[in-house]
């Protein structure tokens, strides 16, 4: 289950409670809230590549350095 924090509320929703308060705000405050979830979700995707090891450089080998069989 995905938990976002929406900073006028001041507690975390489920998302399909969300998604009801959400069908009743008005314009401006539901692209604050979809802006809120973006950035919630990136910083989810980076934690995960980031666990995963894939913002780790990897070293380039040298080509002079090469097993040659």
């Amino acid at each position: 289950m995905i938990y976002i924090y929406h900073s006028m509320d001041y507690q975390m929703k489920e998302k399909s409670e969300l998604l009801k308060v959400f069908r009743t705000l008005n314009p401006d405050n539901q692209a604050g809230l979809l802006r809120c979830a973006k950035i919630a979700q990136t910083a989810e995707e980076a934690a995960r590549k980031a666990a995963k090891g894939s913002f780790a450089r990897k070293k380039k080998q040298d080509p002079r350095k090469r097993d040659k069989c």
